[in-house]
């Protein structure tokens, strides 16, 4: 396992145990918090709105930080061609071995 993809299981298990803490939070306030229904609902759907935002903005952090790791992949492969041996990855995903000879 590369160092890539220990430290992007790293980040998945942060934003993971951010997300189960703030859900514990939540229930937590609205539990030991003495207010009426109508308080208690309005709380709920504000929370819920900021934690689906802070959500959307984390999944789109991870997806950029996925798309750099590709990329960087990519590129990685994209330096071992023509090499005796090396592989290429289609644009289909399957990786391809590539001749050294040439007719």
């Amino acid at each position: 396992m590369s160092d890539q993809e220990r430290s992007y299981e790293g980040l998945v298990s942060l934003l993971a145990g951010i997300g189960v803490g703030a859900v514990i939070g939540a229930v937590t306030a609205l539990l030991l918090a003495p207010q009426s229904g109508a308080e208690t609902r309005s709380y709920i759907g504000d929370t819920t709105h900021d934690l689906l935002g802070k959500m959307r903005d984390t999944m789109e952090d991870v997806r950029a930080k996925l798309d750099q790791v590709v990329q960087q992949t990519r590129q990685a492969l994209g330096r071992t061609e023509g090499a005796p041996g090396a592989r290429e990855l289609a644009p289909d995903g399957d990786a391809t071995e590539t001749s050294a000879a040439t007719s």
